[in-house]
């Protein structure tokens, strides 16, 4: 079962990474660095904000975990998650994750990879989150650097963000609630560093200067059908980018780090 490219699950927030190839690598990654540094083996692990359950199948068959529960509000995902990615140790549930239909004190683990950043109230979802872990469970929670994807705005560049956080931001509002440290996914090569910095800073310029940018587009494409209707025997050729085939590393927070992840315990009481 594919996802249709019309469908609603395949907004960009909603999408299935095993269909995406190398685009969806980079979600690997982080579940792998999730699963190299815990002990999932006969553990309760909640997929908070799993979408169209992908990320919840591979945990589940990657690891020994007792049972993997992935919930999200929306039904059409958690159908499609049912259909395709249900396995013997996980479970899908419709829900809202800001009120969380589970006991104080549930899970082992709780994983919230790119979430936060659609939360209106992040708060809350915190508190939540700290009610149904257990006392020495971890949370593994990621989010966007907003130097990195939306710098300076107020709005984020992705209408389906509500909020995207600086790395101050991003620590603090999780040191409210928990122990934390942060690590960075960053990229392996300067130059792929370079190209992602330079393609923000034109994504930037069209959205400051979307009329002027508008008009110099249109100016492009007279151009371009004034030399086509000149042409009688010729032809034009054009060639495609070739995808980048970039690698990153989760590593020690930069302020170039693509998205930031909490790695996040429980306070202790005095």
């Amino acid at each position: 079962m594919m996802l249709d490219k019309e469908s609603p699950l395949s907004t960009g927030e909603r999408f299935d990474a095993y269909e995406m190839k190398d685009e969806g690598r980079e979600h690997f990654i982080r579940l792998d660095s999730i699963l190299n540094c815990s002990d999932f083996s006969s553990k309760m692990i909640l997929d908070c904000g799993c979408g169209t359950g992908w990320g919840t199948h591979y945990l589940s068959k990657n690891s020994k975990a007792k049972q993997i529960i992935g919930i999200d509000k929306d039904i059409e995902s958690i159908k499609f998650a049912h259909n395709k990615y249900l396995l013997k140790n996980n479970s899908f549930a419709l829900g809202n994750i800001i009120t969380l239909p589970f006991k104080d004190n549930t899970f082992d683990y709780i994983i919230c990879i790119e979430v936060i950043e659609h939360i209106i109230d992040y708060n809350l979802l915190l508190i939540e989150i700290e009610r149904i872990l257990k006392k020495n469970g971890v949370l593994f929670i990621s989010s966007p650097n907003k130097k990195m994807t939306s710098p300076g705005l107020g709005k984020p560049l992705n209408p389906r963000h509500v909020r995207e956080f600086y790395f101050h931001e991003f620590k603090e509002i999780l040191e409210r609630h928990f122990e934390v440290a942060i690590y960075g996914e960053n990229y392996n090569d300067p130059k792929s560093l370079e190209q992602h910095l330079k393609r923000l800073k034109i994504t930037l310029y069209k959205r400051r200067f979307k009329y002027i940018y508008c008009f110099l587009q249109l100016i492009k494409l007279t151009k371009l059908i004034k030399i086509i209707l000149q042409m009688k025997n010729g032809r034009i050729i054009t060639t495609a980018n070739k995808k980048e085939n970039i690698n990153y590393t989760i590593s020690s927070p930069t302020d170039t780090s693509i998205v930031y992840i909490g790695i996040c315990s429980k306070k202790w009481s005095a």
